[in-house]
């Protein structure tokens, strides 16, 4: 007998009958027919779709007596009596869950990543004392991790959640109590299912032709057209008949929430039925995927709110570890679809985008807390068959079930799923960078500050962080002897690339203001962003040099890729393009410095570079002798010269205290953030705890800057941190004057000349030069690698062809001139003649070839 033949319920529409003679009425129907639990089950699910909202209050009360079984006993207490007699379901663990703001606690010493977190209820700090932990404001939800060993460690749990005698053997429910509540929940999740199909078809047309790659996913089955999906920005712009349902499955989610949460073996039962196939929605295949792939791929369709509850439940059953690993695996699959709902949304506001970053920022750091998570979500199956799709194209293999979307993070099979991951975010970070790149990159453009901060920095810096998948993923980019087009390492590498344009960029000649173009202070904020992201890739190459045995493996594998994308970046670009070699080559370098000496003021935004120097540095760190100079003498002089001649036009040098007043939010702004972090790593200290120390150690308050206070600069940063009333201003302490050099301070002839006003209105008898008998030691330490790098770069007669460019061709610039003199000053009294080797050939420059033969010590 079919559900049809149950008896009906719409008296509850009216209350014709109560939901306790409904329940009676069914129960006595089951008892005296052949009905199944799967007809009662779709009863129940039509029944929420059809009868009045008053009907489905009473509905859910019908519902509760159907599981509790007893008509004496309240929903309430029987939750009760299950937790007593199972269990609470938070003995083992908080699972405390918020949504919207909410104050917790993070701590670095005890948490497994940067986004574990405890509440305020679970942390003490007397546990945590001399630990590096902070308070801070949660704005997108999230849930205390106290407990839980795969974000935080067991030392770190409160005394309530680090007793595990209560952790035994799972709990089988009693067969009728577990059919009973297997098709409550089952009734529940299927209405959720017919809701969000509900939202998606009201939100989904096809694919406008007009406009190419404004499609959002593929259709199932065999035409595979191309479909065009919106976020719900609002409940009201809704039908009626959608806006009903969503408040009935508001209340379905908080009564899924109150069975969650009541004992582990009915939060297990939960979790179990949204594993359950789909059936009965049109265009989608029966069985083609489960409930929580359907929910996960399109219930972010929702509007705001829903996606709220539906989130803050995700949480509530995440606590469960098997759960975890198929949530992981079902969102990874759906993360294509987000990034082509939120790349779609070109709205001004963009609304769409908060909504869809709101709804990946709850969940995306629960899943990549550890590296064992990341280890067990790339052990479970997911390849593809077919390695011939292309990205955001139809996916015809097998992947489990397949993609509801139809999209693919990748076209390499070979990645892991959290490689891929990785392997999309960089590549749509790309496309975005470049979309916005011209003869500089526009790096205040709408896209940049919309997208690669908020979203794809985000997502790589939670994978990333985790130094063993970031080595795997680095290793796994290369094919035999080469790194891979489709690889993750290459699309960091690229982006990385497309941003050296951001160099391009100039300051206003004749103002002087300290970020005078408007792309100045944006081009300082992606570069900082984007080295929070490369800077893992550094972290993760140092921790492969240390449990390697083969070394030098680990050192081609890190920087040959860095090396090679210089190249093709000085072929492409053009500024770099000197071929030459032997007699002609210093005639070649006048004439290319000639050809694009307009190019004079340039920013340092030289991310290739950054990355390059900063892998060298690791290597240096680990072995300061031998494998730095193996490094060096890899590559030949034309290559370390090309390497150093772009930095060497810029002419926007930070100025710090000795050149006049500095605010606290310029010298943070100005720091070189890899030396703050290098700090904090051994000190455990915040930025502003770090800046405050420097400042108080050869800087004082300005008795005419904005904000006048005789305290110490410590307590004025931390009354100031995140205040709208602006920031200290400071001038360099008195006692510091001696130690300051100009030719340190600045490259510029006006800097030097400020640096030298406020050094003799400090002291008129002090005289400013440079120390260079403190470099002269290190040329007497044999073997010293600062002492050969330095002579191999001042002996070089390509810099020599510089400096003889500079005094002959432009002997009026004088900023140029002061550091030409500056640079011959410190060479011929530092370098040793006998370690310059006389000229192996004759130059068509007579000038070079006298400095260069007095380097040698040929004349005097």
């Amino acid at each position: 007998m079919d559900a049809a033949a149950l008896p009906p319920l719409t008296g509850l529409n009216d209350n014709a009958i109560t939901p306790q003679e409904a329940y009676v009425t069914l129960r006595d129907a089951m008892r005296d027919a052949s009905h199944s639990d799967v007809a009662l089950r779709v009863h129940f699910t039509s029944n929420f779709m059809t009868l009045s909202d008053n009907g489905v209050h009473n509905l859910f009360q019908v519902l509760e007596y159907y599981l509790v079984d007893d008509t004496h006993m309240t929903m309430p207490e029987f939750l009760a009596s299950r937790s007593e007699l199972y269990g609470p379901v938070n003995r083992n663990k908080c699972e405390e869950v918020w949504n919207g703001d909410h104050i917790a606690y993070r701590c670095r010493t005890c948490g497994l990543s940067d986004s574990s977190c405890m509440c305020v209820g679970c942390f003490d700090p007397a546990q945590h004392e001399n630990h590096d932990y902070r308070i801070y404001r949660c704005s997108y939800g999230g849930c205390c991790d106290c407990g839980d060993d795969l974000a935080w460690k067991a030392t770190g749990f409160c005394s309530r959640h680090q007793d595990t005698a209560g952790v035994g053997v799972p709990v089988e429910l009693p067969t009728l109590e577990a059919t009973r509540l297997h098709v409550a929940v089952d009734a529940i999740l299927h209405f959720g299912n017919l809701v969000v199909f509900k939202i998606y078809e009201e939100n989904t047309v096809q694919d406008n032709l007009y406009q190419p790659n404004t499609f959002t996913h593929l259709e199932q089955g065999g035409s595979r057209r191309r479909l065009q999906s919106r976020v719900s920005s609002s409940f009201s712009e809704l039908s009626s008949t959608s806006q009903s349902l969503l408040a009935r499955f508001s209340l379905s989610l908080l009564w899924l929430q109150s069975i969650a949460r009541t004992c582990v073996p009915y939060r297990t039962a939960v979790c179990q039925r949204f594993l359950q196939p789909i059936h009965g929605l049109r265009s989608f295949a029966d069985g083609s995927a489960d409930s929580l792939a359907f929910w996960l791929t399109f219930g972010v369709l929702l509007p705001i709110d829903s996606c709220d509850a539906v989130g803050v439940l995700y949480l509530k059953l995440l606590m469960d570890k098997p759960f975890k690993r198929e949530f992981s695996l079902r969102f990874l699959d759906a993360y294509a679809f987000y990034i082509r709902l939120y790349l779609g949304d070109s709205t001004v506001e963009g609304r769409s985008r908060s909504h869809l970053s709101r709804y990946i920022d709850r969940l995306f750091c629960q899943l990549f807390h550890s590296s064992a998570q990341v280890d067990a979500i790339d052990a479970m199956p997911h390849q593809y068959t077919d390695s011939t799709i292309l990205p955001f194209v139809d996916v015809t293999s097998g992947r489990r079930l397949g993609a509801l979307h139809g999209l693919a993070m990748t076209t390499n099979s070979a990645m892991t799923l959290s490689e891929s991951l990785a392997y999309c975010s960089l590549q749509e970070m790309a496309t975005v960078v470049r979309a916005t790149a011209g003869p500089t990159l526009r790096t205040g453009h709408m896209l940049i500050k919309q997208r690669v901060y908020a979203r794809f920095c985000s997502e790589l810096r939670c994978l990333l962080v985790h130094p063993d998948f970031c080595a795997r993923a680095i290793v796994h980019s290369w094919h035999a002897t080469q790194l891979g087009r489709v690889s993750v390492y290459q699309a960091l590498l690229d982006i990385l690339t497309t941003m050296q344009c951001m160099d391009g960029q100039t300051k206003q000649a004749g103002r002087h203001v300290e970020f005078e173009s408007d792309s100045w202070q944006p081009a300082f904020v992606l570069d900082y962003e984007v080295l929070l992201v490369w800077q893992y890739v550094v972290h993760a190459f140092q921790h492969r040099l240390a449990n390697s045995i083969d070394k030098g493996d680990v050192v081609a594998m890190w920087l040959n890729p860095v090396v090679a994308q210089m190249r093709r970046w000085w072929d492409a670009d053009g500024r770099g393009k000197c071929e030459a070699s032997g007699v002609l080559n210093v005639q070649h370098q006048l004439d290319f410095y000639a050809l694009y000496r307009v190019h004079e003021e340039w920013s340092l935004h030289l991310p290739l570079h950054h990355l390059l120097g900063s892998l060298l540095d690791e290597a240096h760190r680990f072995d300061a002798h031998e494998l730095l100079w193996t490094l060096l003498q890899r590559q030949d002089r034309e290559f370390w010269f090309r390497l150093v001649l772009h930095p060497i036009h810029v002419r926007d040098v930070v100025h710090w205290l000795a050149i006049g007043p500095l605010t606290r939010t310029e010298l943070h702004a100005k720091c070189d953030l890899r030396l703050v972090e290098m700090v904090k790593a051994d000190t455990f200290e915040e930025d502003e705890d770090i800046i405050g120390r420097v400042l108080a150690q050869v800087g004082r308050l300005a008795s005419t800057g904005p904000i006048g206070d005789s305290r110490s600069p410590q307590m004025i940063l931390r009354e100031l941190e995140g205040g709208a009333g602006g920031s200290c201003t400071y001038v360099l302490d008195p006692s510091s004057w001696a130690l300051v050099c100009p030719l340190f301070e600045s490259y510029t002839a006006t800097d030097i000349q400020l640096c030298d006003q406020n050094a003799t209105s400090h002291d008129p008898h002090l005289i400013l030069r440079p120390r260079l008998h403190l470099l002269a030691p290190a040329f007497h330490s044999r073997g010293n690698m600062h002492a050969i790098v330095a002579t191999h770069i001042l002996a070089c007669r390509n810099v020599l062809a510089v400096i003889v460019w500079v005094l002959c061709d432009y002997p009026k610039d004088e900023a140029l001139v002061q550091m030409a003199l500056f640079y011959l000053d410190m060479a011929t009294t530092v370098l040793p003649p006998h370690q310059v080797t006389p000229p192996p050939y004759t130059t068509v420059h007579p000038h070079v070839n006298a400095i260069a033969a007095t380097f040698a010590g040929a004349l005097c």
